[in-house]
Order: C-alpha cells, then structure tokens, then sequence
C-alpha cells in the first residue's frame, strides 16, 4: 500500500505524535521510534475515519 502524506488528518496526526515523540526524547528515542511506523499512523487514520 501506498501512503499519501498530504491528507486531510496530516495536522491531528502531526499533534498526536507530537505528543509521543515528546516522550520519547525523555527517555531512550532508538528503542521507542521503532514502535511508532508508517503502519502504526495508518491505523490511527483508518480508526479515526
């Protein structure tokens, strides 16, 4: 599947992982960002759609 990041939710996704990238840089970024994927994103919008 082919991901269009030019969406009508890229802003609320912006804010939402925003947010979690925050905490991430608390504490150890490598080990989260591997839990947070284009597939992860795609999810979110699919479950906010």
């Amino acid at each position: 599947m082919i991901y269009n990041w030019d969406f009508k939710y890229k802003e609320l996704i912006i804010e939402m992982y925003k947010e979690i990238f925050t905490d991430i840089e608390k504490e150890n970024f490598d080990t989260s960002v591997k839990f947070i994927t284009k597939d992860t994103i795609a999810k979110t919008i699919v479950a906010i759609d």
